[in-house]
């Protein structure tokens, strides 16, 4: 991955963080937050990191259908570590033991339906074959 690539990527990981900064507390983020994940899957997508799109595909959907809870303390606590977690991963430096939480805390999550195991399974393969470590 080239240095502009890099930067591309990690612009648009950080855009996830903007809907969180500017929500007030108790207004819904969640359509906001869908777009800058897919936003996100898609400039990864152009640099061959397409399980990050694996996410979004999961992620999107439900918050723009379900809305996120965050009203909530616990369910804004869930966004943020997953947010955090997200972050982390686009930069490079979530360590590999830890790039199965990505798609674990997803299950915490409220009406999300859960996951089939063995497509759990392959994101998280995916998610650790993209990246360098």
């Amino acid at each position: 991955m080239s240095v502009t690539e890099a930067l591309s990527l990690h612009s648009a990981a950080f855009g996830v963080l903007e809907p969180l900064l500017r929500a007030a507390p108790g207004t819904e983020l969640s359509a906001d937050l869908a777009d800058a994940i897919d936003s996100c899957a898609l400039v990864a997508r152009e640099q061959d990191l397409r399980s990050v799109g694996y996410l979004s595909a999961i992620l999107a959907p439900y918050l723009r259908k379900h809305g996120l809870q965050s009203q909530t303390p616990r369910g804004r606590e869930l966004l943020q570590l997953w947010v955090n977690d997200f972050l982390a991963f686009c930069a490079g430096k979530i360590p590999r033991d830890k790039v199965r939480s990505l798609v674990d805390q997803l299950t915490a999550w409220p009406a999300l339906a859960p996951l089939p195991a063995a497509f759990a399974e392959m994101i998280v393969e995916r998610l650790e074959c993209s990246k360098r470590w």
